[in-house]
Formats: structure tokens, C-alpha cells, sequence
């Protein structure tokens, strides 16, 4: 339907601002039919009231908005967005666990044991028991969310990406907080260590799906 270049619409026509309403949350397949029903009961409407079928048109996006927008949040588009979104945001709180509870720990128990090792044998404890939790997390993502439409690195951009770039600025300001020049070379470490286990394992899981 063509329309004026006047924002606010035409008298001939239904409320601009309306129409755009219904054009957006309306599903694709249903827009047209929906829109060119309003329309002319619009028309049909305005013959006897302008302002009546004015508020008719509201009454009738007020009402089928609720409708509409459960629809988008039931459809597989919106369905597989919310599925991404709470991947990486549980794979985040899982490594950042998987830090707190598991690594350290590990590290800890063996610098508490009999003779106590050189830190550098704890450190290494820490970072191999922290490649374990990001290789899982790596895999799981691959698992769910890679398509094999896509190649891995597409892939990865999408879904490792978000996670990895929340890892970057968590570290950036630990290490503000602790002393750029103590500590950036060990979160550098940690974080390019937990970055290749990460995208090593979906790759290497990428690569086993696509050759079934």
C-alpha cells in the first residue's frame, strides 16, 4: 500500500504509526492479509466517523498485540535465539565456576600437600584443570548451537565469540584491580589457554559431526 511522504499519515488512510505497529509484530506469512482486513474495515468505518475509525484501528492493534508477540516468542527464530542466549550465558557462569571451585581448588590441594611443590607445578595444575572446563564448554556449545550450514568458523564467530569476548573484558579489569604489570602476563596465559581449549574441542567436534 502506498503512502504519503507525510509522517503523519492521510485521513484516506489508517493511522501510520498503527499500521507500522501490526507491520512489525505480525508474522510475514500473515502481514498482508492482516493488514489489507484492517484496512478495509477501516474504510468501511471512516465513511461514517474519521475519528471513530481512528480509534477502532487502536482498539484493534491494542487488542491483537498480546497475540501477536506470543506468536514471535513461540516461533523457532525467537525459540532459537533465546536457546543462544542462554548457552553463553550459562557457559560464562559454568567457567567462571569451573575457575573458582574447580581449578583453584585443584591448585590448592596439590600446593597443600606433604612438600610443598614450586608454584610453577600449582600453576600448571590450575591452567591444565582449566583447559578441561573450557574443552567441556567448547563441546557443548558445538553440540547445540553449530550448524553444519555453516563452516566452523562462522560458527565460532557466533557462539565462541560472545563468550570469549566477556573472558577478554572480565580479565581486563581483574587486571586494572590487581596491577597491569603483575598480573597481565598470567591472565594473558590463562585466557589463551582457555581459548585454544575452548575452540580446539568444538573444532575437533565440528569435524567429527560433519564426517557422520
Amino acid at each position: 500500500m502506498a503512502r504519503p511522504s507525510d509522517p503523519l499519515g492521510s485521513p484516506d488512510l489508517p493511522p501510520r504509526l498503527a499500521e507500522r505497529i501490526i507491520t512489525v509484530l505480525a508474522p510475514a506469512q500473515d502481514r498482508s492479509v492482516m493488514l489489507g482486513d484492517l484496512s478495509e474495515e477501516y474504510a468501511n468505518r471512516r465513511a461514517a466517523s474519521h475519528a471513530d475509525a481512528d480509534r477502532w484501528y487502536w482498539r484493534q492493534v491494542v487488542r491483537s498485540s498480546p497475540h501477536l508477540l506470543l506468536s514471535r516468542a513461540r516461533s523457532s527464530s525467537a525459540q532459537q535465539l533465546a536457546l543462544v542466549l542462554l548457552t553463553i550465558i550459562l557457559s560464562v557462569l559454568f567457567l567462571i565456576g569451573w575457575d573458582v571451585f574447580v581449578s583453584r581448588t585443584s591448585a590448592r590441594v596439590v600446593a597443600a600437600s606433604g612438600q610443598a611443590p614450586p608454584l610453577v607445578i600449582a600453576r600448571t595444575v590450575y591452567f591444565s584443570v582449566q583447559m578441561i572446563g573450557a574443552a567441556l564448554c567448547g563441546v557443548v556449545i558445538a553440540r547445540l548451537l553449530f550448524s553444519r550450514q555453516r563452516s566452523f568458523w562462522p560458527n565460532a564467530t557466533r557462539y565462541l565469540g560472545p563468550i570469549l569476548l566477556v573472558l577478554i573484558v572480565t580479565s581486563m579489569v581483574t587486571a586494572f584491580e590487581r596491577g597491569l604489570i603483575r598480573s597481565s602476563a598470567y591472565l594473558l596465559l590463562r585466557n589463551g589457554l582457555t581459548i585454544f581449549a575452548m575452540v580446539g574441542a568444538a573444532f575437533l567436534i565440528s569435524r567429527l559431526t560433519r564426517e557422520r
